[in-house]
């Protein structure tokens, strides 16, 4: 069996040249992208496969994200460590609203944080939170995170998507139907299991679609299927495509994530793949030869 290719190398980019492929430009063509499997869940309390970490980052923005050398920074907040064990986040001023248009308040922060944490949900990423003592509101838009040991790398694990707190009290269920404020929506839940997403900024279409063959997913890429293939290819099938006319390899963009559930942002795709000499699509880079 070939290998896979794994880590940073998950977040680089394979583009097609659409040319001919006979679909409509613009915001309402959009994209489709083949994944390997389609999301478990849409609610990031949940998220732990590879294509649910991908699309809670497009629904979802966490208080802090990770520059190209995986160093923290702001996200919705910028921080202050005020003691060894201590750190204030202050949401930023141009923070979005979430999607049913509530604005994002410390309370939001310290409810997503409670339910990450409360042994009753059983959301698997509560041990990467075990660090935390409490979460305490300060005013509207600060929150502060109190630590049972000093760490220095604590603003790093706070990637988690927030949720409203009103929603969270109600026991709203993310997963059919997530409110966010991510550079996307949510459009609908396929039969097949994919998922069709909207950006917020331009309705730009963003169809998720489950191929679990890599081979197959390579040839509805090159048939004009797929304007996007991501991940999960091996490096000879990754060869051959970068060798096909019309195919671009491209560099990862900037992860929203850390480590193996680090994501592409979407959010500077072009509103349609045909608008541009540099179609786009992901995929692997090839490994040195």
């Amino acid at each position: 069996m070939a290998p896979r290719l794994t880590g940073p190398l998950l977040s680089l980019l394979l583009c097609l040249s659409l040319a001919g492929c006979g679909r409509d430009a613009g915001p309402a063509a959009g994209l489709r992208m083949g994944l390997a499997q389609a999301p478990a869940t849409l609610d990031p309390r949940f998220a732990t496969d590879a294509a649910s970490a991908r699309v809670a980052g497009l629904l979802y923005r966490p208080l802090v994200e990770l520059d190209e050398a995986g160093n923290a920074i702001p996200g919705l907040a910028s921080w202050s460590r005020t003691e060894p064990a201590r750190y204030v986040f202050r949401l930023l001023p141009d923070v979005p609203p979430f999607s049913d248009g509530s604005p994002i308040t410390a309370a939001d922060v310290k409810a997503t944080y409670d339910a990450l944490r409360a042994p009753g949900l059983g959301s698997p990423h509560r041990g990467a939170l075990a660090m935390i003592d409490r979460v305490e509101v300060q005013e509207d838009a600060s929150v502060e995170f109190v630590l049972n040991r000093p760490d220095p790398l604590f603003p790093a694990f706070l990637y988690y998507g927030i949720l409203p707190a009103r929603l969270l009290a109600a026991g709203h269920d993310f997963d059919a139907a997530p409110v966010g404020n991510g550079a996307f929506t949510l459009l609908e839940r396929r039969p097949d299991g994919g998922v069709s997403l909207r950006r917020r900024r331009d309705g730009m279409r963003l169809d998720l679609v489950e191929v679990k063959d890599p081979t197959v997913r390579a040839l509805k890429l090159i048939g004009g299927e797929l304007d996007l293939v991501q991940n999960d290819l091996p490096p000879e099938l990754a060869r051959y495509l970068a060798g096909r006319p019309g195919l671009r390899l491209l560099p990862p963009l900037r992860p929203r994530r850390r480590g193996p559930r680090q994501i592409n942002r979407f959010y500077d795709l072009p509103a349609s793949a045909r608008d541009t000499s540099q179609k786009i699509a992901p995929h692997t880079r090839m490994p040195a030869r």
